[in-house]
Order: C-alpha cells, then sequence, then structure tokens
C-alpha cells in the first residue's frame, strides 16, 4: 500500500510470473503495476491477477518413491550438465559399461510379476484370495458401516468360505427333527445311528429335487418366454418399416395371452379337439360384423389357427387355419382397424374378418412370424364380406372401405362412419393424431426414436 498523492490510495498485490527451468518451476514477483491515475478523491483498487502458489511437497525420499523408467543415454545426458545441482543428482559413478539388456518397463515389470503370481496361484491345491473390504464409503477412520460390509461379504462369496459343512449338517438334521444322539460327526461323513433316520433324510431329498427342477424349469420357461417376445417386438418394427404411421405401440410389452385362456378348461377342450397345443395370443378385440355393427370378441391365435370366440363362454365363431389365411390389410394411419383375409375354406365361408385391435402390431407380427402372413398397407381395402340382411347367409359380396384423415374428428381413435357402415362403400374417419401429426411418419423408419 502506498499514497500516490495527497488524496489519493492505491492498493494492490504482488503479480507472479512462471519460468519454466529443466528441472524445477519457479515463481518470481514483479513489483510493476500499471495503471494510470482516473481522478482527484477516488479510492482505486487494482484487481490483481491470481497468484500462483507453488505447491510445497516434502522431498524426503522422494527420488525413491517417484523411481520410473530411465534409459542410460538419458541418465549420461543429465550428469553432464553445466548445473552443479543436477550434475549431482546424476553423478558420474552411475556411467559404466553399457549393458546389451533392455531395460524393464513399468508396464512390462508388471506383467511378468502378474505372470508370476498366476504360475504360483495354479501350483496351490487350494488357493486363498484375501479380500478387501471397505469399511465405508468416506474414507474415514473408525467409521464401520455394518450394511455396506454385510453387502461386500455377501456378493464377494464370503460367507459360503467361512460356513463349516460340519454346522450345516447339524442345521440340516435339526430342521428333520433328527435328535443330536441319534448321529455322529466325523471329519468328512455323518453317521447314523437309526437306519429310519437315512430313510426319512432320502425321502426328502427325493421331494427337494422335484420342488429345485420345478423352479428351474418354470425360470428357463420364463426367460425362453421373454426372450420371445422381445425378439418378436423387434421384428415388428421391421414389419411396419415405411409403410404405416405409428403412434406408441411400438413402446407397449408383447405378453400374449391377456386373458390367460390357457388356463380355461373350455379353451383346452377346444385345442385338443382341432389338435393344437399353445396359445400364442389373446385379447379382447371388437369385430365388425355383416351388418357394420360393432360387436366384442375375442381374438385367440394358437399354434396353427385363427379364433374368433364369443366373450362369455369361449364359443366359437369362426376358426381359421394358417394355411387359408391370404393377407393382411392395413391402412397407413397410426389406427387400430386391420382386415384379415380368409379363404373359403374356414368357418365363416370365406369371409374376411375386419378387426379393431388395440394390440395391432403384435397380432399382425405374430401372423407374420408364425402363419407367414403377408402385409398390405392402403388407405382404400377391398375384402369379402357376407351380405348384409336380417338372416345368415354363406353368400359374399365385395366391399370396400376407405381412410380419410378428418381434422373435425374428436378424440384419439379412428371411427366407422355410421351411416356407411351396412353399404359396400365404408369409411373410416382417423384423427390427425393418428395421421399427420403421428409420432412415426411413413417414410421414416421403423425404428424407435431416442428417449
Amino acid at each position: 500500500m502506498t499514497h500516490a498523492s495527497a488524496g489519493y490510495l492505491s492498493v494492490w498485490q504482488p503479480r507472479y510470473r512462471i519460468r519454466q527451468l529443466p528441472s524445477c518451476d519457479l515463481a518470481q514477483p514483479l513489483s510493476t503495476v500499471a495503471w494510470s491515475s482516473p481522478g482527484p478523491r477516488r479510492l482505486l483498487i487494482e484487481a490483481a491477477r491470481p497468484v500462483v502458489r507453488v505447491p510445497r511437497r516434502p522431498v524426503v525420499a522422494a527420488s525413491i518413491m517417484n523411481k520410473d523408467l530411465a534409459y542410460r543415454n538419458q541418465i549420461e545426458m543429465l550428469s553432464e550438465s553445466a548445473s552443479p545441482l543436477i550434475a549431482e543428482l546424476f553423478p558420474a559413478a552411475t556411467r559404466g559399461k553399457a549393458s546389451a539388456k533392455k531395460i524393464e518397463t513399468a508396464g512390462a515389470h508388471f506383467r511378468k510379476q502378474m505372470d508370476a503370481l498366476a504360475a504360483t496361484i495354479g501350483r496351490c491345491a487350494e488357493p486363498h484370495y484375501i479380500r478387501c473390504i471397505k469399511p465405508n464409503l468416506k474414507k474415514r477412520p473408525a467409521d464401520w458401516d455394518a450394511q455396506l460390509v454385510a453387502h461386500q461379504v455377501r456378493y464377494l462369496g464370503i460367507v459360503e468360505n467361512v460356513l463349516s459343512p460340519a454346522d450345516s449338517c447339524a442345521a440340516i438334521l435339526a430342521a428333520a427333527h433328527i435328535v443330536k444322539a441319534g448321529y455322529e460327526l466325523g471329519k468328512t461323513k455323518v453317521f447314523s445311528r437309526a437306519p429310519a433316520s437315512v430313510f426319512t433324510l432320502e425321502d426328502r431329498r427325493s421331494r427337494a429335487l422335484h420342488d429345485v427342477a420345478r423352479i428351474l424349469q418354470g425360470a428357463y420357461r420364463s426367460f425362453a418366454a421373454r426372450r420371445y417376445r422381445i425378439k418378436l417386438r423387434e421384428k415388428s418394427m421391421a414389419v411396419f418399416e415405411g409403410l404405416k404411421r405409428r403412434r406408441g405401440s411400438w413402446r407397449l410389452p408383447f405378453l400374449g395371452d391377456y386373458l390367460d385362456a390357457a388356463e380355461a378348461p373350455e379353451v383346452t377342450r377346444m385345442l385338443l379337439k382341432a389338435g393344437e397345443a399353445r396359445v400364442y395370443f389373446a385379447d379382447r378385440i371388437t369385430h365388425v360384423n355383416r351388418n357394420g355393427k360393432a360387436q366384442e370378441r375375442i381374438l385367440l391365435i394358437s399354434d396353427r389357427s385363427v379364433y374368433l370366440l364369443a366373450p362369455t363362454k369361449w364359443r366359437v365363431n369362426v376358426r381359421a387355419a394358417f394355411d387359408e389365411l391370404e393377407g393382411i390389410s392395413l391402412s397407413t394411419f397410426a389406427d387400430g382397424f386391420m382386415v384379415v383375409h380368409v379363404g373359403g375354406g374356414a368357418k365363416g365361408g370365406g369371409a374376411a374378418l375386419l378387426l379393431q385391435v388395440q394390440r395391432k402390431a403384435e397380432v399382425v407380427t405374430m401372423l407374420v412370424q408364425e402363419a407367414g402372413a403377408s402385409v398390405v398397407c392402403s388407405d382404400t381395402i377391398e375384402f369379402r364380406s357376407k351380405r348384409a340382411g336380417m338372416f345368415e347367409t354363406s353368400a359374399t359380396e365385395t366391399r370396400t372401405i376407405t381412410f380419410v384423415e378428418s381434422a373435425a374428428t374428436a378424440g384419439s381413435a379412428a371411427l366407422l362412419d355410421e351411416k356407411s357402415a351396412a353399404t359396400g362403400q365404408m369409411r373410416v374417419l382417423v384423427p390427425p393424431v393418428l395421421g399427420s401429426k403421428a409420432e412415426l411418419q411413413i417414410g421414416k423408419g421403423g425404428a424407435a426414436p431416442a428417449a
């Protein structure tokens, strides 16, 4: 702090400059401060630059703790330095006869030590490993986190190593209600004084093996089912790629049997009668009949056929085998309507099925995967339908269903025009959220956008 003139006061801190030398960094203060006087009766404070502080570290045994690879030519060059300090650090005694052996690097030395350790462990019949347990995550002394330590002991497998087999056998015998006087524990065997105890243990072991087998089978079947559903969901992206708009159905998980139809006795009898054994898909859908009326039905896909069932008694209304399917027609919008074209040999007279399905992507992918059905996307679909009328008839007629985007359509679901439902020219009004404002558009690819 100095007085520049009467009424003026200047305050500053010295600035530092770093000069780099071969072996160290030196900090040199500068006593000159460049500034100009702004005027009378003002207190000027110059904000000095950040002061560079050279860290002070202990130098005792620093060369031993920081030994690193140094080649001979480097040592010879430093020993001939004009600086007495550097020449003293690398004395001339180190310059001897050059060795032809290549100097070992730190990485090579580490690999050599690891190879020696692996060879030593390989020679051991029963190696014992040292496990390092962290008492806490704060790196504080005398701080014991019991929950953290117990977690490490469990996942490192230390509990299994320290458990005594003899204690385990004693616990098993106690659980089997075998008194301690009825057996004797040896070093590697259990000696029973009563033959009935052996038979009791064998019977319990047989029952336990069956239970374990059921648990393993259930776990594997669950894993196989999840893997199949995941692959099916991935394949659905390729089925609709660039052909159809999508909203959010690609996010829905594929579960298949949503109604537990495989557990229903009526479905079991129906599948046994048809020679089928597996239910791939079962869910409630809406079927548009020949008069344009919406009917609630159950869509069931087995390993060989497609069924339309009554929702109350699981009665079969339509059954079409996989080889009788002629294809699937969809619109380019993200609606739930689909037309399943069926041949004349199916139960139903060869009339196509006009369905409105919530899980349309899963149904179409299932039929493509299992039945090999072809998929066509168009906003104008022609299909065969039974003739409208009061009485049931087997005669069919050709109808056309057209999908039109309508801004006046409220909500987020496509609606079948009631006036055109019973005619040969049917219309479906699609809201913009399923058309031009859908999440995935035509030609944008079927891949899900990044989350």
